[in-house]
């Protein structure tokens, strides 16, 4: 699993910190073509939340699980995600991206599951398009991660 899919998944859902999976540790992940990835995670709560912190291969980025949506730009695209726990061991996010120097656009579901304490399954599924919405791709992407 790709660090983008892990940070979607975690952007999802909250309805408290209370209520928000327990992530923390080192989880190895495995994607839907089978290539494997590391990625170390810490928690803390915030209002209404949670924030998560993942680092993989040296970078950390904080992925804030509230309810908030919240819109990032770079010079090749926007980005925006809102993310919230429905449960104890499950965060949803709705992802959406739309391309400024390409003609793209995303629009994406993220569910991130634990399964049991030591297993997590994170499932993308949208499509990905032109921005006037031709050449239309389905996404369905899955991953399972263990401690």
């Amino acid at each position: 699993m790709n660090k983008s899919m892990l940070l979607a998944a975690l952007l999802c859902v909250s309805t408290s910190a209370f209520a928000c999976p327990d992530l923390t540790g080192t989880w190895t992940c495995t994607d839907h073509e089978g290539k494997t990835s590391t990625t170390t995670v810490t928690q803390e709560a915030i209002p209404n939340g949670m924030k998560y912190t993942t680092t993989e291969n040296g970078e950390s980025q904080d992925l804030l699980v509230d309810g908030v949506s919240r819109t990032a730009e770079d010079a090749d695209m926007t980005s925006t995600m809102v993310a919230s726990c429905t449960s104890s061991s499950r965060i949803d996010a709705k992802i959406g991206m739309v391309g400024k120097s390409y003609d793209f656009m995303v629009d994406a579901n993220m569910v991130m599951e634990l399964t049991d304490p030591s297993t997590l399954a994170v499932t993308v599924t949208g499509f990905s398009s032109s921005k006037s919405g031709a050449n239309k791709q389905a996404i369905n992407q899955s991953s399972k991660c263990v401690k």
